[in-house]
């Protein structure tokens, strides 16, 4: 009856199910909507990789290293042209000044005031007393006495000098502030301002003024004083005048400013839209030229216009090209990893987040070529841990080489310059960066460890760009091969250096998220679900605690025997917590919960008590929901059960079926349907769920055992390992023979401990004797059912 544990046999699966030969991408799980996925991704894909033209492979300021003429004619619209266009022409156009009214007079009106006062005036007093009486400025006090010493000095021709020179000289030309006249004379040519004349105190009449007519303000001031010196024979006289001019001496004219604006709004309209026409064959680069901004937007704008012009034919074989790069790739992936996990199309949610991370990813690192930065940006390292972390390293390394592949041809712009290969050397970098930060779900044993693994790729892949930005800077035949060609720079590694621990972040603060959307459950939310105070758990202990303990002990075997085989020991020691969540709701119908149970049940018809033990299953996974638990915990609550018999109360169905038999009639067990009385299934998917069956089934019925002995122990582990076997609730797993006996020695190890020796009390032989008895009535049953299953009687 034992399994054999060595050689070949002891190896192969203990599934019976034969192997599908054609299952070349996952077998049947592909599906119609599978293959419509992998189509969808492919065309996105491709799409992302064609969108617009990148921009030309080099930087403002560098030296050209050919010659390029436009292949096509095109004209486009530039808004940094129409700018300087427009700034121009705002420039060039005339802005409005009119003229001060009155402004001779102003300026010489006080002078002469003071001029009549100093020829009535006898006496300085009364030329003092004079000015007060004219409300006069006391600053004009010295002025007043130079002139009246000076009356006889020709006064009055130095009065009448600034007079004319004011009327006569600057007749034609415009005096103009200091800030007004540095924008004038900056202006481009013509150079010339809007005159307005008044007369009366009324526009008169409008003239250009030519820039050889407009004079600063302090220029014209100093000329107006030499006139003025030339005229006085007196020196303190001169200097009192000149004192008079600096405080009464303004700008001729002054600007109109919604004038101004008028003339520039009609020149700005003149430019137009700013259109920048280029004829097929202009030069747009020049060998061995600097590369200026306008021509780099002039050469962006050649290569949209010459592949928007290319025949419907070249772009149909493009997009055909890259959709057969893009399957190809996924092809690879497809076949790569179901064979490394077979099972990976039963988590298509998973896989459908996969997909959409590894196509966000290749737009992100488009549009950062796009917009003129490099690779370095792009987020790879993210890509990695979220799809280690969700299907394990072999698979994230998959995903990632294809993602690779796929940003290096987002890096190749096919109709512009061909110079532009660096960017597989980028990809090269965050590939290395992102495998090193690749870290799965069953390693993540503190939250820090995504910000190390993060700080670890970035070392990584800032190390790689690093050595290539040196072998490019050194005089060798690599920066001759790839001349400005997006190659990494030292800024380059710096950022990669940077992007591993930001990226650690994102990971570290979105990893609830992560964790929904993939649908997987890291060590850490493990350690949670395992913490005994979870609110489901807490109630399971005050309302069942029986089952609680029941737990507890599945557990101790569980453990050891997932650690045995390698599998998931911290999936194992949070499942089986939840297995019997169910018995909360009735926890009455279950005797290790009540010692009333069994007389429960014996008032019910075996249908009746079936019905509720196994309903437990579905409360259970009501209850799981209700919780929120992740799937893969409440996998547990079904699976645990499998398709099993409940065959106390089916056999007691047919015992009462028999005796209800008429007289001369056969009394058949058919007449009680068997499937009535199994668990809903499914069986086992995993060797985690499938250890929690055989761990739940052992614990339950070591409680029959009292004291046995190590064969005995042995005998009764392997007999109801060997009845999940026969009755088929392992073909759906992965355990092996070899496995088998591994869980099986683990299970025996555990037991060992709780039946070990000790003193016995008065009165524990009888019912040692009787525990035997009814332990060898039991045994003698199950190999009567183990028989029939084997001759096919079921």
């Amino acid at each position: 009856m034992r399994a054999p544990r060595t050689g070949v046999t002891s190896m192969i699966p203990v599934s019976r199910k034969p192997e599908d030969r054609s299952a070349l991408f996952g077998g049947a799980g592909l599906g119609p909507p599978g293959v419509l996925c992998c189509v969808l991704f492919c065309v996105l894909a491709a799409l992302i990789l064609d969108y617009g033209a990148l921009p030309p492979p080099f930087a403002p300021s560098t030296v050209s290293p050919i010659d390029f003429f436009a292949r096509v004619a095109f004209h486009y619209s530039d808004p940094d042209e129409l700018n300087r266009l427009r700034l121009e022409a705002a420039q060039r156009a005339p802005r409005v000044y009119v003229e001060e009214n009155d402004w001779v007079e102003t300026i010489v009106r006080d002078l002469e005031r003071i001029e009549a006062l100093v020829e009535k005036s006898a006496t300085s007093g009364q030329l003092r007393d004079g000015v007060t009486a004219e409300k006069l400025s006391h600053d004009y006090g010295m002025l007043a006495d130079e002139m009246f010493r000076s009356r006889n000095a020709g006064l009055l021709r130095v009065t009448s000098s600034i007079r004319d020179t004011l009327k006569l000289q600057f007749a034609r030309s415009a005096i103009l502030a200091e800030d007004d006249y540095k924008i004038e004379v900056n202006k481009p040519e013509p150079r010339r301002i809007v005159r307005i004349k008044l007369a009366g105190g009324k526009e008169s009449a409008t003239a250009y003024v030519d820039a050889k007519d407009y004079l600063r303000l302090a220029d014209a001031l100093e000329s107006v004083k030499k006139a003025s010196w030339r005229e006085s024979a007196d020196w303190n006289l001169s200097r009192a005048i000149s004192s008079y001019l600096d405080s009464k001496f303004k700008p001729s004219v002054k600007l109109d400013a919604a004038r101004s604006k008028r003339f520039e709004a009609e020149h700005i309209k003149e430019v137009g839209s700013g259109e920048v026409q280029v004829a097929e064959g202009d030069a747009i680069l020049e060998r061995n030229q600097i590369v200026r901004a306008p021509a780099l937007v002039k050469l962006r704008h050649e290569f949209n216009a010459y592949k928007s012009g290319l025949p419907w034919l070249e772009r149909v074989k493009h997009l055909a090209g890259l959709l057969a790069l893009a399957g190809a790739v996924l092809a690879i992936f497809l076949i790569v990893a179901t064979r490394i996990q077979p099972g990976l199309w039963k988590r298509r949610r998973a896989l459908v987040m996969l997909g959409i991370f590894c196509l966000g990813t290749l737009a992100l690192s488009r549009a950062l070529l796009f917009s003129g930065r490099t690779l370095a940006y792009a987020p790879m390292i993210i890509l990695g841990m979220s799809a280690a972390l969700a299907f394990g390293q072999a698979v994230a390394l998959l995903a990632l080489s294809g993602v690779a592949l796929l940003s290096t041809f987002a890096g190749i712009s096919w109709e512009a310059i061909p110079l532009d290969g660096g960017q597989a050397f980028f990809s090269l970098a965050l590939l290395a960066g992102a495998v090193a930060a690749a870290i799965p779900a069953e390693r993540l044993n503190d939250r820090w460890d995504l910000l190390k693994y993060g700080v670890l790729g970035g070392v990584l892949q800032g190390s790689v760009a690093l050595g290539i930005s040196l072998l490019v800077s050194s005089p060798d035949p690599l920066s001759a091969q790839w001349p400005q060609s997006g190659l990494p720079t030292l800024t380059d590694a710096l950022v990669l250096y940077a992007n591993g621990p930001l990226c650690g972040l994102l990971v570290l603060g979105s990893l609830p998220l992560i964790e929904s959307l993939f649908g997987i459950i890291t060590n850490i939310r493990l350690f949670e679900l395992a913490d005994l105070n979870q609110p489901a758990l807490r109630r399971l202990q005050l309302e069942a605690p029986g089952t609680f303990a029941h737990t507890l002990q599945v557990r101790f075997l569980a453990e050891p025997a997932a650690e045995a085989i390698g599998a998931h020991t911290r999936l194992v020691s949070a499942g089986v917590l939840y297995h019997d969540l169910g018995k909360t709701l009735k926890p009455e119908y279950f005797v290790e919960n009540t010692f009333e149970a069994e007389e429960r049940h014996k008032r019910l018809k075996p249908s009746v008590s079936a019905l509720l033990i196994i309903s437990h299953v579905k409360d259970g996974i009501d209850m799981a929901r209700e919780y929120k638990l992740p799937s893969q915990i409440v996998d547990f609550i079904p699976e645990h059960h499998g398709t099993t018999l409940v065959s106390y109360f089916y056999h007691s169905a047919v015992k009462e079926a028999a005796k209800e038999t008429l007289p001369g009639e056969e009394a058949s067990a058919t007449e009680v349907q068997e499937a009535f009385f199994r668990y809903p299934g499914p069986k086992p998917q995993t060797r985690e769920t499938a250890i929690v069956m055989l761990a739940d089934t052992v614990e339950a019925a070591s409680r029959t055992l009292n004291n046995p002995s190590a064969t005995r122990l042995r005998q009764f582990v392997h007999e109801l390992m060997m009845d999940k076997l026969l009755d088929n609730q392992l073909d759906d797993c992965n355990l092996t023979f070899a496995e088998l006996a591994l869980v099986e020695e683990a299970f025996l190890r555990v037991l060992a401990t709780r039946f070990h020796s000790r003193i016995r009390y008065p009165g524990q032989e009888e019912e040692e004797e009787a525990a035997e008895a009814k332990f060898e009535e039991r045994l003698e049953r199950a190999e009567d059912a183990l028989q029939a299953a084997a001759g096919g009687g079921r």
